[in-house]
């Protein structure tokens, strides 16, 4: 995933292999403010155990953070959704830093760095893995936040 903050400065060949872009080639006025990954969790979530579906139906968030937020790479709109991005210090460091005015930091952060003229990517890479909620409680608190 690291290379991805070199773009444009490198690129995958047909191999899948990253390698540098010529200087005539490349954009060097291109800037990437931050990666977002899918998340991803060590345990089912609560739609999956409770229908035995673990290894039947994919976690919930699947559909968006692989699918929808991947496809928003061609319009440089890929959205910052808070866990497993890594963020460009330059690029946040610009903004002022993350926002503490608002209950949606995440998401105001994504949109401040897009303002300033940096490309956001989502990828379908896990780099992380969390837990998700085990009860109704706890997702409703989550999601309420």
């Amino acid at each position: 995933m690291c290379p991805l903050f070199f773009n444009p400065r490198l690129s995958k060949n047909n191999e899948g292999v990253w390698e540098r872009i010529s200087s005539e080639k490349r954009n060097d006025s291109e800037k990437v403010g931050f990666v977002q990954t899918p998340q991803s969790f060590y345990n089912p979530d609560l739609f999956q155990f409770n229908l035995f579906a673990e290894t039947t139906i994919p976690n919930e968030q699947d559909f968006f953070t692989k699918e929808i937020n991947v496809m928003r790479n061609s319009s440089n709109s890929a959205t910052y959704t808070g866990s497993n991005t890594v963020l460009s210090r330059r690029a946040l460091e610009e903004i002022g830093g993350f926002p503490t005015d608002t209950i949606t930091e995440d998401f105001q952060t994504g949109i401040l760095i897009q303002s300033k003229g940096y490309r956001t990517i989502a990828t379908t890479e896990v780099v992380a893995n969390g837990l998700a909620p085990t009860s109704i409680k706890n997702l409703i608190s989550q999601r309420v936040r």
